[in-house]
């Protein structure tokens, strides 16, 4: 039977109270308890915590959004069958990308978690365009009705091959609050084969994202048989940002219009959405447009999530009453060790505190042998 916030509270006063013939505030029951939840998950790799979600990984693609739960990597894996790996420091991940196989990493921008990860047998990818010049491969155009001007190829700022397809906004062109090229020419590609479950990725560059929402693709047959699919944030799941992002879009969540052919993709249009209060801006670009399939995989991790409600949701830290901890009854003393030593703190009982920290040692101890941490360490060199 799972130990409620309301059975530590049951459990500490009575001990308290014996002690100094007074009582700990509930509410200072509940914030010693989850302080400890914090700690356990901060400094051990508790096995309560444990999750798993699925993670589609792609040949080409090495940044990845995190679960919101996520706290610290255990592995990545086929279903079944464990993978070895090695976890690298974001900066070493980056370094030994073209050299390595079978890495992973955590990166963090602005507090914003993702995952880093390459492997060695990652689904499939098909180039529909490099985008390398205006004419290579059929013509890019702008579209009409949209507020591109001013369309060449850049070969400076791209992000492969020789070029990126380079235009500025005048909006002043149409009251549509987008602008978009196309290419209606391009050879032909076969990806029948990832139809649905292919991702469609391109670079987009943004020179200032200020009033940028969004993108939007179109892959078919023609202009008059395609899917269509959007974008608000980079494939990792962080913002939209200044500079070149990374945008996909699963074929799966696209919207077909007409009847397009997969096994003859040879119409592509790409759109940069905006709101109205943009202005004239120069030197948006387009880069590297490839569908992906993935290798169907899994992302086994410790979660933040410590505490389960009475309808059976996992979150991190206690609330309610009813709120109960993920922890075998077993190990539920460690948090009332812990939450009995900060009540004799409060009561000024220092000998009982420091008994009751000796109490919460041991047991910590004795789950941890019981219990390895299956966290991975990072792997590094000097360069």
């Amino acid at each position: 039977m799972a130990t409620t916030l309301q059975d530590f509270e049951s459990q500490i006063q009575p001990v308290i109270r014996d002690r100094t013939g007074t009582t700990v505030e509930t509410n200072d029951i509940r914030d010693s308890l989850n302080r400890c939840i914090r700690h356990l998950i901060n400094r051990h790799g508790v096995y309560a915590t444990k999750n798993r979600s699925v993670l589609e990984v792609f040949p080409n693609i090495h940044e990845y959004p995190l679960p919101s739960d996520f706290h610290d990597i255990i592995n990545i894996q086929t279903p079944g069958t464990p993978r070895k790996f090695t976890k690298k420091t974001p900066a070493e991940f980056w370094i030994r990308l073209d050299q390595e196989d079978n890495i992973t990493a955590i990166d963090t921008i602005l507090g914003n978690r993702f995952l880093l990860a390459k492997m060695s047998s990652a689904g499939s990818s098909n180039v529909l365009h490099s985008m390398d010049s205006l004419t290579t491969n059929g013509t890019w155009a702008a579209v009409a009705a949209s507020d591109t001007a001013n369309l060449t190829a850049d070969t400076v700022n791209k992000k492969g091959g020789a070029a990126s397809l380079n235009f500025d906004l005048d909006v002043s062109n149409s009251v549509n609050d987008f602008a978009a090229i196309d290419n209606t020419t391009m050879t032909a590609v076969d990806i029948s084969a990832q139809e649905d479950q292919g991702t469609l990725f391109f670079w987009a560059y943004i020179p200032d994202v200020t009033n940028v929402t969004g993108f939007t693709a179109r892959w078919g047959s023609d202009s008059s048989n395609y899917w269509e699919a959007s974008a608000t944030t980079g494939f990792n799941g962080e913002a939209l940002r200044n500079g070149w992002n990374r945008i996909g879009m699963a074929w799966s969540g696209a919207t077909e219009t007409g009847t397009g052919v997969s096994s003859a993709i040879d119409y592509l249009y790409l759109q940069v959405t905006y709101a109205a209060a943009q202005t004239d801006d120069t030197d948006f670009r387009f880069d590297d447009v490839r569908m992906e399939s993935p290798e169907n995989m899994e992302l086994h991790y410790y979660s933040t999530s410590f505490v389960q409600t009475s309808a059976g949701a996992n979150q991190a830290t206690f609330s309610a009453t009813d709120d109960s901890s993920l922890l075998e009854d077993s190990e539920d003393d460690l948090l009332f060790y812990w939450a009995l030593a900060d009540a004799f703190w409060i009561k000024e009982s220092i000998p009982e505190r420091q008994e009751a920290l000796k109490q919460f040692e041991d047991l910590l101890g004795r789950v941890k042998a019981r219990y390895v941490s299956e966290r991975k360490r990072e792997s590094f060199r000097y360069y």
